[in-house]
Protein backbone atom coordinates (compact mmCIF):
# COMPACT_ATOMS: atom_id res chain seq x y z
CA UNK A 1 0.00 0.00 0.00
CA UNK A 2 1.92 2.99 -1.19
CA UNK A 3 1.30 6.26 0.29
CA UNK A 4 1.85 9.93 -1.71
CA UNK A 5 2.01 12.12 1.74
CA UNK A 6 5.22 11.53 4.19
CA UNK A 7 2.69 10.12 6.68
CA UNK A 8 5.84 8.86 8.49
CA UNK A 9 4.82 10.02 12.13
CA UNK A 10 1.12 8.69 11.88
CA UNK A 11 2.23 5.23 10.61
CA UNK A 12 4.69 4.65 12.84
CA UNK A 13 2.14 5.76 16.20
CA UNK A 14 -0.09 3.42 14.27
CA UNK A 15 2.19 0.51 14.09
CA UNK A 16 3.16 0.82 17.75
CA UNK A 17 -0.26 1.22 19.28
CA UNK A 18 -1.45 -1.93 17.55
CA UNK A 19 1.50 -4.30 18.76
CA UNK A 20 1.39 -6.25 21.91
CA UNK A 21 4.58 -5.78 22.60
CA UNK A 22 7.95 -4.80 21.76
CA UNK A 23 9.52 -8.23 21.35
CA UNK A 24 10.41 -9.16 17.91
CA UNK A 25 10.51 -4.96 16.42
CA UNK A 26 12.43 -5.12 12.97
CA UNK A 27 14.73 -2.10 12.78
CA UNK A 28 16.08 -2.31 8.95
CA UNK A 29 18.83 0.27 8.19
CA UNK A 30 17.68 2.83 10.66
CA UNK A 31 19.89 4.11 13.94
CA UNK A 32 17.49 5.26 15.70
CA UNK A 33 15.29 2.96 18.31
CA UNK A 34 12.45 5.29 19.73
CA UNK A 35 9.46 6.38 17.93
CA UNK A 36 10.37 10.21 17.92
CA UNK A 37 13.76 9.55 16.40
CA UNK A 38 12.64 7.38 14.08
CA UNK A 39 10.21 9.29 12.44
CA UNK A 40 12.79 12.26 12.26
CA UNK A 41 14.78 9.23 10.43
CA UNK A 42 12.68 8.44 8.15
CA UNK A 43 11.20 12.41 7.83
CA UNK A 44 14.92 13.77 6.92
CA UNK A 45 15.94 10.46 4.40
CA UNK A 46 12.90 11.33 2.43
CA UNK A 47 13.48 15.03 2.36
CA UNK A 48 16.24 14.07 -0.17
CA UNK A 49 13.93 13.03 -2.91
CA UNK A 50 13.13 14.95 -5.64
CA UNK A 51 9.85 16.52 -6.03
CA UNK A 52 7.41 14.83 -8.19
CA UNK A 53 3.22 14.76 -8.74
CA UNK A 54 1.94 11.78 -7.29
CA UNK A 55 5.52 10.57 -5.81
CA UNK A 56 5.08 7.75 -3.32
CA UNK A 57 7.16 9.13 -0.30
CA UNK A 58 6.31 5.68 1.69
CA UNK A 59 5.34 2.05 1.63
CA UNK A 60 3.02 0.39 4.47
CA UNK A 61 3.16 -3.64 3.80
CA UNK A 62 2.19 -6.71 5.38
CA UNK A 63 3.39 -9.92 6.03
CA UNK A 64 0.77 -12.27 6.95
CA UNK A 65 1.20 -15.93 8.65
CA UNK A 66 -2.17 -18.26 9.36
CA UNK A 67 -2.02 -19.38 13.11
CA UNK A 68 -1.08 -23.18 13.93
CA UNK A 69 -2.49 -24.84 16.69
CA UNK A 70 0.57 -26.98 17.37
CA UNK A 71 3.25 -24.38 18.26
CA UNK A 72 3.18 -21.00 20.69
CA UNK A 73 2.54 -17.96 19.77
CA UNK A 74 6.13 -17.02 20.72
CA UNK A 75 7.61 -19.61 18.28
CA UNK A 76 5.46 -18.47 15.29
CA UNK A 77 6.01 -15.05 15.98
CA UNK A 78 9.78 -15.36 15.76
CA UNK A 79 9.42 -17.37 12.91
CA UNK A 80 7.36 -14.65 11.41
CA UNK A 81 10.29 -11.74 12.54
CA UNK A 82 12.93 -14.04 10.73
CA UNK A 83 10.80 -14.08 7.53
CA UNK A 84 10.42 -10.57 7.44
CA UNK A 85 13.94 -9.90 7.47
CA UNK A 86 14.36 -12.13 4.79
CA UNK A 87 11.75 -10.62 2.82
CA UNK A 88 13.20 -7.01 3.22
CA UNK A 89 16.81 -8.23 2.40
CA UNK A 90 15.07 -9.24 -1.14
CA UNK A 91 12.38 -6.27 -1.54
CA UNK A 92 13.98 -3.11 0.09
CA UNK A 93 17.77 -3.77 0.81
CA UNK A 94 19.10 -0.46 1.06
CA UNK A 95 15.90 1.40 2.22
CA UNK A 96 14.61 2.30 5.54
CA UNK A 97 12.26 0.20 7.34
CA UNK A 98 10.28 -0.65 10.66
CA UNK A 99 7.76 -2.91 11.94
CA UNK A 100 6.12 -5.14 15.01
CA UNK A 101 3.94 -7.72 15.24
CA UNK A 102 -0.02 -7.30 15.60
CA UNK A 103 -1.61 -10.03 17.40
CA UNK A 104 -5.22 -9.10 17.38
CA UNK A 105 -6.74 -12.37 17.75
CA UNK A 106 -7.86 -13.12 14.43
CA UNK A 107 -6.49 -16.18 12.42
CA UNK A 108 -3.51 -14.59 11.35
CA UNK A 109 -0.41 -12.94 12.72
CA UNK A 110 0.74 -9.69 11.02
CA UNK A 111 3.79 -7.96 10.73
CA UNK A 112 3.14 -4.42 9.68
CA UNK A 113 5.90 -2.63 8.07
CA UNK A 114 6.80 1.37 6.86
CA UNK A 115 9.40 1.39 3.76
CA UNK A 116 10.64 4.27 2.49
CA UNK A 117 10.47 4.83 -0.74
CA UNK A 118 14.21 5.95 -1.78
CA UNK A 119 17.27 4.45 -0.65
CA UNK A 120 19.20 6.23 2.09
CA UNK A 121 20.06 9.75 1.05
CA UNK A 122 19.09 8.70 -2.50
CA UNK A 123 17.18 11.61 -4.75
CA UNK A 124 15.56 8.47 -6.54
CA UNK A 125 12.69 6.41 -5.53
CA UNK A 126 12.96 2.71 -6.12
CA UNK A 127 10.25 1.51 -8.26
CA UNK A 128 10.01 -2.17 -8.54
CA UNK A 129 7.68 -3.67 -12.01
CA UNK A 130 4.96 -5.80 -10.98
CA UNK A 131 7.08 -8.90 -12.14
CA UNK A 132 9.75 -7.78 -9.85
CA UNK A 133 7.59 -7.94 -6.97
CA UNK A 134 5.67 -10.92 -7.72
CA UNK A 135 9.23 -12.82 -8.47
CA UNK A 136 10.15 -11.47 -4.83
CA UNK A 137 6.46 -12.42 -3.03
CA UNK A 138 6.92 -15.86 -4.57
CA UNK A 139 10.61 -16.50 -3.49
CA UNK A 140 9.40 -15.68 0.15
CA UNK A 141 6.76 -18.21 -0.33
CA UNK A 142 9.03 -20.60 -1.62
CA UNK A 143 11.23 -20.05 1.38
CA UNK A 144 8.82 -20.07 3.89
CA UNK A 145 7.28 -23.52 2.33
CA UNK A 146 11.15 -25.13 1.99
CA UNK A 147 12.51 -23.88 5.55
CA UNK A 148 9.41 -23.51 7.71
CA UNK A 149 7.18 -26.35 6.81
CA UNK A 150 6.17 -26.58 10.55
CA UNK A 151 3.97 -23.64 9.71
CA UNK A 152 1.95 -25.07 7.46
CA UNK A 153 1.32 -22.26 5.21
CA UNK A 154 -0.36 -22.98 2.00
CA UNK A 155 0.90 -21.81 -1.64
CA UNK A 156 -0.74 -18.89 -2.74
CA UNK A 157 1.67 -17.98 -5.85
CA UNK A 158 1.43 -20.14 -9.07
CA UNK A 159 5.16 -20.79 -9.41
CA UNK A 160 5.24 -22.48 -5.97
CA UNK A 161 1.74 -25.14 -6.99
CA UNK A 162 1.55 -28.21 -7.42
CA UNK A 163 1.14 -29.76 -10.67
CA UNK A 164 -2.81 -30.34 -9.51
CA UNK A 165 -3.26 -27.12 -8.26
CA UNK A 166 -1.77 -25.46 -11.26
CA UNK A 167 -4.60 -26.79 -13.66
CA UNK A 168 -7.36 -26.40 -11.30
CA UNK A 169 -5.78 -22.48 -11.17
CA UNK A 170 -5.61 -22.66 -15.13
CA UNK A 171 -9.11 -24.21 -15.26
CA UNK A 172 -10.60 -21.11 -13.40
CA UNK A 173 -8.69 -19.03 -15.31
CA UNK A 174 -10.34 -20.08 -18.37
CA UNK A 175 -13.85 -19.76 -17.00
CA UNK A 176 -12.89 -16.23 -16.17
CA UNK A 177 -12.26 -15.65 -19.35
CA UNK A 178 -14.91 -17.00 -20.48
CA UNK A 179 -17.11 -14.52 -18.60
CA UNK A 180 -14.82 -11.82 -19.98
CA UNK A 181 -16.05 -13.02 -23.10
CA UNK A 182 -19.84 -13.05 -22.21
CA UNK A 183 -18.97 -9.79 -21.21
CA UNK A 184 -17.75 -8.81 -24.90
CA UNK A 185 -20.85 -10.53 -26.67
CA UNK A 186 -23.50 -9.29 -24.13
CA UNK A 187 -22.15 -5.93 -22.26
CA UNK A 188 -22.79 -7.92 -19.05
CA UNK A 189 -20.35 -8.88 -16.63
CA UNK A 190 -21.06 -12.37 -14.61
CA UNK A 191 -22.55 -11.96 -11.19
CA UNK A 192 -19.44 -13.40 -9.19
CA UNK A 193 -16.93 -11.12 -11.03
CA UNK A 194 -19.84 -8.04 -10.07
CA UNK A 195 -19.49 -9.21 -6.58
CA UNK A 196 -15.81 -9.58 -6.05
CA UNK A 197 -14.99 -6.17 -7.25
CA UNK A 198 -17.32 -4.28 -5.28
CA UNK A 199 -15.84 -6.31 -2.25
CA UNK A 200 -12.42 -5.46 -3.36
CA UNK A 201 -13.36 -1.39 -3.70
CA UNK A 202 -15.52 -1.69 -0.42
CA UNK A 203 -11.98 -3.30 1.48
CA UNK A 204 -10.02 -0.59 -0.22
CA UNK A 205 -11.86 2.52 0.50
CA UNK A 206 -13.30 1.46 3.86
CA UNK A 207 -11.26 3.17 6.53
CA UNK A 208 -13.35 2.60 9.74
CA UNK A 209 -15.95 0.20 10.57
CA UNK A 210 -18.33 2.19 9.99
CA UNK A 211 -17.55 3.10 7.02
CA UNK A 212 -17.62 -0.58 6.10
CA UNK A 213 -20.94 -1.35 7.07
CA UNK A 214 -22.15 1.45 5.39
CA UNK A 215 -20.22 0.29 1.93
CA UNK A 216 -21.91 -2.92 2.40
CA UNK A 217 -25.57 -1.68 2.87
CA UNK A 218 -25.68 0.61 0.07
CA UNK A 219 -23.98 -2.72 -1.77
CA UNK A 220 -26.76 -4.61 -0.59
CA UNK A 221 -24.84 -6.76 1.07
CA UNK A 222 -24.77 -8.59 4.47
CA UNK A 223 -21.64 -10.05 6.10
CA UNK A 224 -21.70 -13.34 7.88
CA UNK A 225 -19.65 -15.63 9.53
CA UNK A 226 -20.12 -19.32 9.99
CA UNK A 227 -16.78 -20.66 11.90
CA UNK A 228 -13.69 -20.02 9.78
CA UNK A 229 -15.90 -19.13 6.84
CA UNK A 230 -16.82 -15.71 6.33
CA UNK A 231 -18.84 -13.71 3.07
CA UNK A 232 -21.79 -12.11 2.19
CA UNK A 233 -25.20 -12.99 1.58
CA UNK A 234 -26.81 -10.39 -1.49
CA UNK A 235 -30.04 -9.32 -2.03
CA UNK A 236 -31.51 -12.30 -3.84
CA UNK A 237 -30.05 -14.19 -0.49
CA UNK A 238 -27.24 -16.08 -2.63
CA UNK A 239 -24.09 -16.55 -0.18
CA UNK A 240 -20.59 -15.88 -1.89
CA UNK A 241 -18.10 -16.81 0.54
CA UNK A 242 -14.81 -14.78 1.06
CA UNK A 243 -12.54 -17.60 -0.02
CA UNK A 244 -14.14 -18.60 -2.88
CA UNK A 245 -14.20 -15.16 -4.52
CA UNK A 246 -10.53 -15.29 -4.11
CA UNK A 247 -10.45 -12.70 -1.44
CA UNK A 248 -9.47 -15.14 1.84
CA UNK A 249 -6.18 -13.05 2.28
CA UNK A 250 -7.50 -9.35 1.59
CA UNK A 251 -10.24 -9.73 3.76
CA UNK A 252 -8.18 -10.98 6.71
CA UNK A 253 -6.05 -8.25 6.24
CA UNK A 254 -8.91 -5.73 6.28
CA UNK A 255 -10.18 -7.64 9.01
CA UNK A 256 -7.20 -7.52 11.32
CA UNK A 257 -6.97 -3.80 10.33
CA UNK A 258 -10.79 -2.83 11.68
CA UNK A 259 -10.21 -4.83 14.71
CA UNK A 260 -7.17 -3.27 15.39
CA UNK A 261 -8.98 0.22 14.47
CA UNK A 262 -12.44 -0.50 16.97
CA UNK A 263 -9.26 -1.41 19.47
CA UNK A 264 -7.91 1.77 19.32
CA UNK A 265 -10.80 3.65 19.74
CA UNK A 266 -12.65 1.72 22.67
CA UNK A 267 -9.26 1.00 25.08
CA UNK A 268 -10.73 1.46 28.95
CA UNK A 269 -9.22 4.24 30.54
CA UNK A 270 -7.65 3.46 33.61
CA UNK A 271 -9.32 4.38 36.88
CA UNK A 272 -7.28 6.62 38.92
Amino acid sequence: MSRKKATFSQLIDYIQKGASSESYTCYHNTTERHAEGLKREFEENAQHLRARKNGVSLYHEIISLKRQTHLSLEEQKEKLAQIVKSYLSARAPHQLAFGMIHDDHTEHLHFHLVISSNQIESTGRVRLSKEQFSEIQTHLERHVLTHYPELNQKAVFFGNLTAEQKEAKQSKARLSNQGAELKRRTGKTPKRDEVKATLEAIFSTSTTPQAFTESMNEAGFTFYQRGKHAGIQDRDGKKYRFATLGLAEPWATFDATMRASMSQHHTPKKST
